[in-house]
């Protein structure tokens, strides 16, 4: 039987060497978290649809459907105020040709997260009616980094007359990146 030894070149250095510790390892990639709160402060385009109710009887009046361009500024740690621009139309049995409507709403409320719970007021316009104005809410959720869905009500109101529609709507928007 043979035996065959390690030369000593190879053992000495194994004798003498210092043993590895946790500085000499290479360092570990850094680690970033991004912040999982919605940015609610930029523009945004969107699209609604919904149905104008005759108020307080609360039955089916016309369907109407638009596009919405706006924007947020949060005030403080949760105020946050807003103004949008919209323009659609408006159409059902009382009105069987397609009505235009345009107007300008200011939104403000609590915001979270991925939340935004508001109450509203508009200043209106349709080729029916002439100026109307509104008052309402609805709330508004992220459902990613870029697009949030929403719901609100608003009661609304020809110039000088009571409110006699309740508009109920759900639409999505686009946040436009910084």
């Amino acid at each position: 039987m043979r035996r065959t030894l390690l030369p000593l070149s190879l053992i000495l250095p194994m004798a003498f060497a210092e043993p590895a510790t946790a500085a000499d390892r290479p360092a570990a990639p850094e680690v970033v978290i991004r912040d999982p709160s919605f940015n609610w402060n930029r523009f945004y385009v969107g699209a609604f649809a919904g149905a104008w109710l005759d108020y307080p009887a609360i039955t089916f009046d016309t369907a109407r459907a638009g596009g919405v361009l706006g924007r947020n500024v949060t005030i403080g740690d949760r105020f946050m105020i807003g103004a949008e621009l919209a323009a659609g139309v408006y159409t059902g049995p009382a009105y069987p040709d397609p009505v235009f409507e345009t107007y300008a709403t200011i939104r403000g409320g609590l915001r979270f997260d991925k939340a935004f719970l508001y109450g509203s007021a508009a200043l209106g316009y349709d080729t029916v009616f002439g100026t109307s104005n509104t008052l309402g809410g609805g709330v508004e959720f992220a459902i990613n980094s870029m697009m949030t869905v929403r719901a609100d009500a608003q009661l609304w109101a020809g110039t000088g007359a009571p409110f006699d529609y309740l508009s109920v709507t759900g639409g999505v928007s686009w946040y436009i990146r910084r």
